[in-house]
Formats: structure tokens, sequence, C-alpha cells
């Protein structure tokens, strides 16, 4: 496997300390799938205690390295590296959990992922600010969170309770407040009714990647991007996305965004028959993978991106698409309704003072519906039939 740019800037020194080399090991890799390495046979080595790397210190919060010791043999093994959740001076997003009982190490979890998640936006712009006035974090309903007289990056405050009980909504996340338009900190609040379903069906990343994403803005910030986010088929224009989208052969001069779901899925997803499978779409069947396309939009939204980080992704099919198009979706777990039901994001200055807001994604997609019922009423002065003969047109425009 070609060893992504990323780590060939970290990386040092690489070298075997014997002759004979475990046929797993095929260089230094980035794992897109958060997923640990399996054998499918005792047959099938896939330890690494045969190799040595030294690591620079930029590249640390990126790797992280378990180490499961099954054989008395190698005795003297030994690995040195920083624990994932080590913090590092450059670290975008810097986690605040408030979780009483893990039962299934969700902190663990949360700690990987937020890693993860650093590693791909590093290099992000990361303006200071005082902490916020008690107006602002009243606003977001964390008064009492720790703030620091200088805060650097986004703020995440994550939590686990009751909401609607197992196999309803996983939990919900969003941008609480912004600095010149940049999210600088977020909530997400995730369902303790489906934390044991998600962990045993190995989802329980993918959920709090997704869940971030729409802390970093993706469905959330993102209105002015969104054409005809009232409509059934939303589109994305940022041009980093696009690029991306027509890279993978998708079709169309926009990214096509989720209409399907309704509120706090609609409008903040990647359209789920187009996007089947990846990280970003509101409906989660699998193992979701986070595409070029994803990472464009971000890209669209401001942050640096480390394009090595995107998994080798493929859209389904047309034919593919129009057959889930037209079914139901078949999930495992949905991520309906999860996005922060805010209608705004309270904009700071660097003082930490209120200055104005933000409109998210679910206030901007009611408004637009209401105008848009608003001028259908205020053009209606023909009779029913001429009406019913004008949806008849509408309707046979879709896709």
């Amino acid at each position: 496997m070609k060893t992504p740019k990323a780590l060939q800037a970290c990386v040092e020194n690489v070298y075997t300390e014997m002759t004979y080399v475990a046929p797993a090991i095929v260089g230094v890799f980035v794992d897109k799938d958060l997923s640990a390495a399996t054998a499918p046979s005792s047959d099938v080595y896939t330890d690494v205690i045969l190799f040595q790397m030294t690591f620079g210190k930029r590249c640390t919060s990126a790797s992280v390295l378990v180490v499961t010791k099954t054989d008395a043999f190698w005795s003297d093994s030994a690995v040195g590296l920083p624990a994932a959740n080590e913090t590092q001076e450059d670290d975008l997003i810097q986690l605040h959990l408030d979780i009483e009982n893990d039962d299934v190490g969700i902190t663990g979890v949360f700690e990987r992922v937020v890693s993860y998640w650093n590693a791909i936006l590093r290099g992000s712009p990361m303006p200071k600010y005082a902490r916020p006035s008690d107006l602002a974090l009243a606003s977001c309903g964390i008064l009492d969170e720790p703030f620091d007289d200088v805060n650097q990056g986004l703020k995440v405050f994550a939590t686990v309770k009751s909401i609607d009980g197992e196999g309803g909504g996983l939990g919900y996340a969003g941008v609480c407040l912004t600095l010149d338009g940049q999210p600088v900190t977020g909530v997400m609040v995730l369902d303790q009714a489906d934390l044991a379903s998600l962990n045993e069906d190995g989802l329980l990343e993918h959920t709090i990647m997704h869940e971030i994403g729409h802390i970093l803005g993706f469905g959330t910030i993102w209105t002015k991007q969104v054409k005809k986010l009232s409509s059934d088929h939303p589109l994305f224009k940022g041009k980093n996305a696009r690029k991306a989208y027509k890279r993978l052969g998708g079709k169309g001069k926009f990214v096509p965004v989720e209409g399907q779901g309704g509120s706090g899925t609609a409008g903040g997803h990647w359209d789920e028959a187009v996007f089947e499978g990846e990280l970003m779409t509101g409906w989660l069947s699998g193992r979701a993978r986070l595409s070029s396309v994803t990472l464009g939009a971000l890209k669209d939204l401001g942050y640096q991106v480390n394009e090595d980080f995107a998994a080798d992704y493929t859209l389904p099919s047309t034919v593919e698409q129009l057959k889930r198009r037209n079914t139901a979706r078949e999930t495992v777990h949905n991520f309906t309704n999860d996005i922060l039901p805010y209608d705004y994001a309270v904009d700071i200055d660097s003082s930490g003072n209120v200055v104005g807001t933000i409109e998210l994604q679910a206030h901007a997609s009611r408004m637009a519906m209401a105008q848009e019922t608003t001028t259908e009423n205020n053009d209606d002065d023909g009779d029913d039939e001429e009406e019913d003969e004008g949806e008849e047109e509408d309707a046979g425009s879709s896709r």
C-alpha cells in the first residue's frame, strides 16, 4: 500500500529488526475505516512486533497504535507512543465529556474519533477568543462549562442521556457558538438507549464521526451554499465538493443533498440514494466511509483538509441510485433529527461578546418553505382545473 503523504512527512525511521517479515505488513498506512486489523485464520499474521517506527512530534496525534500480546515467546516487545488522547497544540477540536456511566467504553471511542478528525483538519484556522459572555453561553445551555480566559479552536461538549428510546434517533449535535461565522463551540447528545446496539454493530465510532461533522458545520451552517433548500432535491454548490463529486463520476453540476426524512435529516445530509454507505448521509446501514466529497465540503466551509484521509469510495451506479430512490431505506440505524434543533448559532467577537447570529439549516429550510408557500398562494388567481394542471407539470419535472 502506498504511504500517504501525511505520514511520509512524519516517519523518521522505519526498519525491520529481523529478516523475517510478517506477510500482513505492507507499509505505513492510515486506517480509514477506524477498524482494527483482523486475520481470517490463525495462519495469517497481523502482528507488527518485528517493526520499529519512530514518529516525529507533529505526527503522533494522527497515530493510534494498539498492541495485543498473545504469545509469551515475544516477552521483550515494547511500544512507545503517546496516548491517543494526548492533546497537541494545533489540535482544532478540544473534547469535553460529561458521561456518568461508561458501560460500553464510549470515552475511549470519543477520544479516538476526535484524534482522527484533528489529524484530518491539521492546519485549519484557529482564531483566539476570550471566554464567551454569560449571554452567549446561556443561549447554548452551557453556562457552567469550562472556558479559559483565552481560548482557541473548537470546543465540543458531549454527553449521553435518555432521548427517545432504543431504535429511535441516535442523538443530535450541532454548532452553538461561532466566531466570524466559524464554529468555536458545539454540543452533542447521544441516546443512552442506542449505545449498546451501536457498539455491538461496530458503528459507535461512525456515529460520533458523523455527529462531529455536523458540529464542524456540515449540514448546519452550510445554508448559503445549498440551492433549493426547501425542495425534495436540494443541491450543494461548494466548488471543492463539486470537483470531488465529479471525479467520482457524479452526474449533474451540483452535489445532491437529502430531501427526505423530515426536519433534522432533509437539507442536512448527502442524498442517501446517491451516496449509499457514505459517512454523512442520514441513514446508517453499515460501516460508513468518509469520501473526498465530504472532505471537499469541509474545505468549502473554510477548513484545511488533508485529502489523503479520504476513503476509497465509489458512487452507486445510476440504476442502483434510481432503485434506492424508489424504495424504502434499508437501515440498521438512522440519523433522524440528529441536527441540534436551534434556529441560529450565536456569533461572538474575539472578546467573547455577542455580535450577531448565524442562521442554521433547519431554520433556513422552514423559511424557504414558508416563502415558497406564500409565493404560490399569491400567484394562485386561476381556477381549480388550472391549479391541478400546474401540479401535474411540477410532478412530472421531478427526478
